[in-house]
Parts: C-alpha cells; sequence; structure tokens
C-alpha cells in the first residue's frame, strides 16, 4: 500500500528537518565574511609579493570601493613588515618532523585622504599549527597553502575593522 504524501508522519520529518535551518536564520546567523564597509573607498599600499594586500584588494574590490588612485581614497591602508615564518614544535623519535607552526607577520597603518594617522601603524599575526608527514608531502603542501590563505584573510579581516573606524 502506498501511502499520501500529506500524511501527518512526512508533515511532521518536514517540519523537523527545517527547524535547525529557521532557528539559525532566525537568529541572525550568517556565514563568516567581510562586512559591508563604511568608508566610500580605499588604496592599498604594500609590497607587490604581499598576500595579505592580495586579498584586502581583493576585498574592497568586491565591495566596489578600490580607488583608482591613492589620492582619490578616502582610506589609504599601508601593510609593511609582511612576512612568514615556519618552525618546528615537534620532533619524533627517529627525528622527523611531526608538527610546524605557520605564523604571518604583519605591520599596518591607516591613513584618512588628509594623510593623518587613523590606526596604526599596528603589528599583527596570525598563526597555525599543523601536522606533517614525510609520506604525505604533497598533500601537506596544499594544506599549509590553505592555512597561508586561511591566515591572510584574517589579517584582512583585522585590517577592515582599523579601517572603519572613524
Amino acid at each position: 500500500m502506498i501511502k499520501p504524501m500529506n500524511t501527518p508522519t512526512n508533515t511532521r520529518r518536514a517540519f523537523l528537518l527545517t527547524l535547525p535551518a529557521l532557528t539559525l536564520a532566525g537568529c541572525g546567523f550568517r556565514l563568516r565574511g567581510i562586512n559591508a564597509m563604511p568608508f566610500a573607498s580605499a588604496w592599498v599600499e604594500a609590497a607587490s609579493n604581499s598576500r595579505v594586500a592580495d586579498e584586502l584588494r581583493q576585498q574592497i574590490e568586491s565591495q566596489n570601493r578600490l580607488a583608482a588612485t591613492p589620492d582619490k581614497a578616502e582610506r589609504i591602508l599601508l601593510l609593511t613588515e609582511e612576512r612568514v615564518e615556519k618552525h618546528i614544535l615537534s620532533l619524533s623519535g627517529a627525528g622527523r618532523v611531526n608538527e610546524y607552526r605557520l605564523r604571518l607577520l604583519l605591520t599596518a597603518q591607516v591613513r584618512d585622504a588628509m594623510g593623518r594617522s587613523i590606526a596604526g601603524p599596528i603589528k599583527l599575526q596570525a598563526q597555525r599549527d599543523f601536522s606533517f608527514s614525510d609520506a604525505q608531502a604533497l598533500a601537506k603542501q596544499n594544506e599549509e597553502a590553505m592555512l597561508m590563505r586561511d591566515m591572510a584573510l584574517e589579517l584582512t579581516r583585522q585590517i577592515i575593522v582599523l579601517a572603519s573606524r572613524q
């Protein structure tokens, strides 16, 4: 015998499946991202090989707020002294590396259109630990690259918060 679709059991099941989504939406939950920027335009000044500057430009451009030149920008974001550190955290009994700590360090300063300092210079850092295995070297290299991008995004969020100060 085939059950009709609108039985109390199916209705209850559908309600219970949508309840978590409705609860999250009702409480204001959103996936983490970059919030709307309270400034009209920004210019990023950094070294050409800066990971954080690339992410920052991309985030500002996604909201159509990247200025064409520094004199047309409401905020000037200066990124200096960006460096990556990789330290060994632990070794195996055979002397092989088990864990690394990655650290991304950066000095940032935010100026207004008149050149006055709004924030900084301030030292920012992000760090991640990850396990390592020689047998999975290629996978661990990819994991390291993903962690580096994640740290660059974290510092990007921090810089945008600094730039949002009035």
